[in-house]
């Protein structure tokens, strides 16, 4: 009976730092997650700004290029 008791007792102390560990192990994938979507988020900003420059860049070179076609 008390070894049974002794047995009991480090089968679940064993079990609850094992789900211990899957939690925090949990908590750390979440976080990562997390970096990776900011990352994403700022990856896909940085491309919309070059994006809309270089838009910009096509709509101003041909306004230049007339104008100096007309002025001269």
């Amino acid at each position: 009976m008390i070894v049974k008791d002794i047995v009991d007792n480090i089968v679940r102390k064993e079990e609850k730092e094992k789900e211990e560990k899957e939690e925090e192990k949990g908590a750390s994938e979440g976080r990562q997650d997390a970096v990776e979507r900011d990352n994403a988020k700022s990856e896909e900003e940085k491309e919309e700004k070059e994006y809309s420059r270089r838009r910009r860049r096509r709509r101003r070179l041909p306004v230049k290029v007339i104008g100096k076609v007309n002025g001269s």
